[in-house]
């Protein structure tokens, strides 16, 4: 349990070092993420030393669990703030490269008498953007009261849906197995 701890905290610890580096989407978002597994290795470190492993297990189930669901609501509040419409010219993409590109639309819109040239809040693979032409204008959604967050669309993503059941599915068999003792 204390090699397993340790190797945790470490991952947090990696995950909030490098999150200012060129692989990161999101600064504060990777911050979130290595706080959030530092304290889990922390919290897995206090449970495990000294029990049967049963609330170590319901802790995983309960973190991971959370984090999704917590994820699948900051997707949701970010589509509900986004939801003014205005056209956009498309200027150019952000690829991220890993094992499969992903791509982020930078447009540039006018909104209440100023210019913007913003990244999308949301990505697409390539297939997707092949459809989006440098001379076409795009509808685009913004968040009125703060324009500088915009998404090309309003649909969460399926991976957003299945992130959130499954982190629901976690968190009620995990405390079911801290309550009760099994599922």
């Amino acid at each position: 349990m204390l090699k397993i701890g340790l190797l945790i905290i470490g991952l947090g610890i990696f995950i909030i070092a490098m999150s200012g580096s060129k692989y990161s989407k999101n600064e504060d978002d990777s911050k979130k993420v290595g706080i959030a597994i530092t304290i889990f290795g922390i919290a897995f470190l206090a449970t495990g030393l000294g029990s049967s492993g049963r609330a170590s297990f319901a802790l995983i189930g309960i973190t991971f669990g959370g984090f999704m669901v917590y994820v699948g609501i900051e997707e949701i509040k970010t589509i509900l703030k986004c939801n003014q419409e205005v056209d956009a010219k498309l200027e150019g993409f952000l690829e991220k490269k890993g094992r499969s590109s992903i791509y982020f639309l930078i447009m540039s819109f006018n909104y209440n008498g100023r210019k913007y040239k913003i990244k999308s809040e949301n990505s697409m693979y390539e297939g997707a953007m092949k459809s989006y032409q440098d001379t076409e204008t795009h509808t685009v959604y913004i968040n009125p009261s703060d324009p500088s967050q915009m998404r090309y669309n309003r649909k969460p993503s399926i991976y957003m849906y299945t992130g959130f059941i499954l982190g629901c599915l976690f968190l009620i068999a995990s405390i079911k197995i801290l309550l009760i003792g099994r599922i």
